[in-house]
C-alpha cells in the first residue's frame, strides 16, 4: 500500500514531487499557460476600458457639437474618430473639433438653424390672409 501512495499525485492539489525527468517541464509548461491566461484576461479587460474610453469621447465631442450642428451624431458620418481630437493628456481640441465639425456641416448639411428660424418664412404670399380686426371677428361670428 505504501508504494501505491508514492505514485499517485497529492491530493492536497499542488505540484507532484519532481523525480522524473518530464516534472520540470510540466511544471513550466503549467507556469507558462497561467500567465498566458493572465496575460489574456489583462488583454481582454484593456480592451474593454479602451472601448468605454472612446464611448466617453464620443459623448464629450457631441455634447461640444451640440450648439454647432443640428444633429451631432451626424458628425461620425465622416469617418472622423473620437480620438483625433484628444491630445495626449486627454484634453479636447475644440479648435481642431470646430473646423471639422464646419466642414462636415457644409457636406452633409448639418448645420444648426438660426436661432427664431422659421423655414416657412417668407416663401407665403403676404396677401392671401386677410387682415384681422373687430369688424372681421364680428362677421365670422354670425355665419
Amino acid at each position: 500500500m505504501s508504494e501505491q501512495a508514492v505514485d499517485e499525485p497529492p491530493v492536497d492539489g499542488g505540484a507532484p514531487e519532481v523525480g522524473e525527468a518530464e516534472d520540470p517541464k510540466r511544471q513550466a509548461n503549467h507556469e507558462a499557460a497561467k500567465y498566458r491566461r493572465q496575460l489574456r484576461d489583462t488583454e481582454a479587460e484593456r480592451d474593454a476600458l479602451a472601448r468605454q474610453v472612446d464611448g466617453l469621447h464620443q459623448q464629450i465631442v457631441e455634447t461640444a457639437l451640440a450648439a454647432r450642428l443640428a444633429k451631432p451624431e451626424g458628425f461620425w458620418l465622416s469617418g472622423a474618430k473620437p480620438s483625433e481630437f484628444f491630445d495626449q493628456e486627454g484634453k479636447l481640441d475644440l479648435d481642431a473639433l470646430h473646423a471639422r465639425a464646419d466642414e462636415i456641416a457644409a457636406q452633409f448639411g448639418l448645420q444648426k438653424p438660426l436661432a427664431g428660424y422659421v423655414p416657412t418664412q417668407g416663401t407665403g404670399d403676404p396677401t392671401a390672409f386677410d387682415r384681422a380686426d373687430w369688424a372681421g371677428f364680428l362677421r365670422a361670428d354670425k355665419r
